[in-house]
């Protein structure tokens, strides 16, 4: 049974994923501010985690990009996690343009290797 933090991180998720298939700004600017509160609260890895993908989400409809210390906070954490889970393989992908090519291209080809082993 899921927790009342998960539920509410599934409904994140669910909701940013609408915003970026209708191109719906003025949705993902809602979804952004409620992760900011989710984030607030809850104070934890994880809920900063949430936080950057939702922001490189919606900063992509922009076609901006993620801060430096979001990318950096997410890059150490894709680096710092041995074996991924389809969590770090969700983050991965939802936040590859966000990255930058040089290491968007390591992170895969770490994870191909950790694969291997």
């Amino acid at each position: 049974m899921k927790t009342d933090q998960e539920r509410e991180e599934d409904k994140i998720l669910v909701e940013v994923i609408q915003a970026m298939f209708k191109q719906d700004w003025e949705l993902a600017q809602q979804v952004l501010h409620h992760t900011e509160k989710y984030n607030d609260y809850y104070q934890s890895e994880f809920s900063r985690l949430l936080l950057i993908l939702v922001r490189a989400q919606v900063l992509q409809l922009n076609q901006q990009q993620l801060s430096s210390s979001d990318r950096q906070y997410l890059i150490d954490y894709l680096f710092s996690v041995e074996h991924w889970s389809r969590y770090e393989l969700v983050l991965f992908m939802t936040t590859i343009d966000s990255l930058g090519r040089v290491t968007a291209n390591i992170l895969a080809h770490e994870l191909v290797k950790r694969a291997g082993q």
